[in-house]
């Protein structure tokens, strides 16, 4: 749905019938069907919106949102081409990893490009998902399961990433980098997550203030 009203009033957008599920769902163990999860513009270009969609991957809208496509066949290849992206939780299906998306973000100081955090990790593309760069996430931490993801506000160069082991896990942390997600270091290494990092939020004025909360309800925040 989208409002202009502040709220007040809105209208659905896109096709009233719901869009194909990437995986066949029907036997899934936890869950049949998969949902919207992050929905993000491009700060360059007001048509051209982002979607994370749990076990269907990445959706794309050119027209303000009317309009809806997804664009998971890049990040498919990535999984025929490294077998290190399989994953298979919830259905018999080696894509399900790659397509289980948690988070999309559009950073100003890289108009155009995507981040895409999901099972496997973090992810970019510069071409609207025709293509995917794999930030590599395990060469500068123990887990990659990525959740939630934020820019800082006021310094477009500043990325925070949650990591855990997995949706359900017995650790987590936070996660960031000072260069669009080149290079990540730890940023909570003063406190412990006993359980997933779910969400966080970042300080409208200050990069180095954050919040996150854990699946078991900790609350860290600097």
């Amino acid at each position: 749905y989208k409002t202009t009203y502040d709220g007040a009033s809105g209208r659905r957008m896109g096709s009233v019938a719901p869009m194909a599920e990437e995986l066949d769902m029907s036997k899934g163990k936890f869950f049949t069907h998969s949902r919207i999860m992050s929905l993000c513009y491009d700060p360059t270009n007001a048509n051209l919106v982002f979607g994370a969609v749990e076990t269907s991957g990445f959706i794309l809208s050119e027209d303000g949102g009317e309009h809806w496509e997804n664009r998971s066949a890049a990040l498919r290849a990535m999984v025929d081409g490294n077998p290190a992206l399989r994953s298979q939780i919830n259905v018999s299906d080696d894509y399900e990893g790659i397509l289980d998306a948690h988070t999309v973000r559009v950073t100003r100081e890289r108009p155009g490009v995507v981040y895409y955090a999901c099972r496997m990790g973090l992810f970019s593309s510069a071409d609207r998902g025709k293509s995917w760069h794999n930030h590599d996430i395990g060469r500068f931490a123990p887990v990659s399961y990525s959740r939630d993801m934020r820019v800082a506000a006021n310094d477009p160069k500043t990325i925070y990433l949650a990591l855990s082991i997995a949706s359900r896990s017995n650790a987590g942390a936070l996660y960031r980098s000072d260069d669009v997600g080149k290079t990540w270091k730890r940023a909570d290494e003063p406190v412990t997550a006993v359980s997933t990092v779910m969400g966080m939020g970042a300080h409208v004025n200050d990069s180095s203030r954050v919040i996150y909360i854990t699946r078991h309800g900790q609350v860290h925040w600097s």
